[in-house]
């Protein structure tokens, strides 16, 4: 299952209309957002689960220079239906079952002198841990794979499947239900997310100091950051958030600069944010056209 990422091509202008969309039995209208919102409800699904969370750490590998006999009986032992191919803990390709069956008869060659390097698929697709999930399932869709071997520092550390994703989405899916009770409290935090980040804007454009600047996004990432909480994902860490805040401190970024990454990690939270949350994000703006 692949939700693909879709662009955030509408917003609502005031807290007062996205207070105000209800429905009759006192709830937020769902379609009011759905068509203010563009294809906004397919983004808002995207996770933020890494592919660490969901890969599988004890993957099988094989040299290339084996032959396809022993590739068959490795495969049999741990019941798997593929086999990573490594040469000098490089990652060089993968044998699957489907190479068996489109490349071991063709080849005409008898199994104990076929070796895995005339029969393996190469180069191989690598992803790295730090990938978000539905990222990974982007590159088997577009690829037309059901697996995809994990690298980092040049090392093989997991392999993640079509089924992993799968279930790391419905997992998800299950915890982050919508409650109208919850909306209000999202509602207001995205919009004050919006509105920091417009003073700083503002501040930029009347040249006021690079603190007063900065001040003003840190409270629009903070704001954020708090619909995590309410959500129930207190304790997320993003790598981005801190290079921001870190970027933020230096002495090394103009008002402007300071302006266009903070907005780029706004986005970046509103992608990622889980459903509920997503839904109702406003795209930092810095004035009212």
């Amino acid at each position: 299952m692949y939700i693909s990422p879709a662009t955030n091509t509408g917003r609502l202008k005031t807290e007062e209309n996205l207070m105000g969309a209800k429905n009759p039995s006192g709830n937020f209208s769902r379609t009011e957002t759905l068509e203010r919102s563009g294809d906004r409800p397919i983004n808002s699904t995207r996770l933020w689960v890494r592919v660490a969370d969901v890969m599988q750490e004890d993957v099988v590998t094989i040299r290339p220079d084996e032959t396809l006999v022993t590739a068959t009986k490795i495969m049999a032992e741990k019941n798997v239906s593929s086999i990573v191919v490594v040469n000098n803990s490089k990652v060089i390709g993968i044998l699957t079952k489907a190479d068996l069956l489109k490349k071991v008869m063709p080849a005409n060659i008898p199994a104990e002198e076929l070796k895995i390097s005339q029969i393996m698929s190469a180069p191989v697709e690598v992803i790295s841990p730090d990938l978000f999930v539905l990222d990974a399932g982007n590159i088997m869709k577009t690829k037309n794979i059901k697996r995809l071997p994990v690298v980092a520092q040049g090392q093989l550390v997991g392999i993640v499947t079509q089924t992993d994703i799968f279930l790391a989405m419905e997992r998800k899916c299950a915890r982050h239900k919508p409650g109208p009770k919850i909306i209000p409290k999202i509602v207001k935090r995205w919009y004050r997310t919006e509105a920091a980040y417009r003073k700083a804007a503002q501040a930029w454009q009347q040249h006021e100091s690079l603190d007063t600047v900065t001040k003003h996004l840190r409270n629009a990432v903070n704001e954020a950051l708090a619909v995590l909480k309410i959500v129930g994902e207190p304790n997320l860490q993003f790598s981005e958030v801190q290079s921001l805040f870190n970027l933020l401190d230096s002495s090394k970024i103009t008002a402007k600069e300071a302006l266009d990454q903070t907005r780029n990690v706004l986005n970046f939270l509103g992608n990622h944010a889980p459903p509920e949350a997503g839904l109702w994000y406003i795209e930092p703006r810095a004035d009212d056209t």
